[in-house]
């Protein structure tokens, strides 16, 4: 089984060192995330892809305490099977970005403290490959080599 990612453009590439794509208005210097075809600040077209920083700050987060309705959730959980998890906005550089949060399994998170990019099992596609989102973890939850 190989690894995909759930969507193009979003994450550099699924190595041990994922980064965010986002983008930087060439205009008014706006930061943006997913990458779009243009500005929502000014509505200019002139944007340029940017790798996001992979650490950042926890601005807010919550939890999802119930199976979100499918279509258009795709995860492979079922009723009998889901574990709430967390959400939160982490501030990369000013921009806020959602994400899950993954490492808090003994521990609720902390506004504030420092998280890193990291690749996460989503569930499994049609053709049998496993479907990888972005999260973010505590840093420093896996050892570096």
């Amino acid at each position: 089984m190989k690894q995909v990612l759930i969507a193009e453009g979003l994450v550099s590439s699924l190595s041990a060192s994922p980064r965010l794509i986002g983008a930087r208005c060439q205009r008014c210097d706006a930061l943006s995330f997913p990458l779009l075809s243009g500005c929502a600040r000014c509505g200019s077209e002139d944007l340029q892809a940017i790798e996001l920083p992979a650490r950042g700050r926890l601005w807010t987060w919550t939890s999802q305490e119930f199976l979100p309705k499918s279509p258009p959730y795709t995860g492979g959980e079922s009723k009998e099977t889901f574990k709430s998890w967390y959400v939160g906005y982490v501030d990369l550089d000013g921009l806020h970005v959602e994400g899950r949060l993954v490492g808090f399994e003994e521990r609720t998170p902390e506004i504030g403290e420092e998280v890193e990019l990291t690749l996460i099992p989503f569930g499994i596609d049609g053709n049998g490959d496993e479907v990888m989102i972005y999260g973010f973890q505590p840093v420093g939850l896996v050892e570096e080599n």
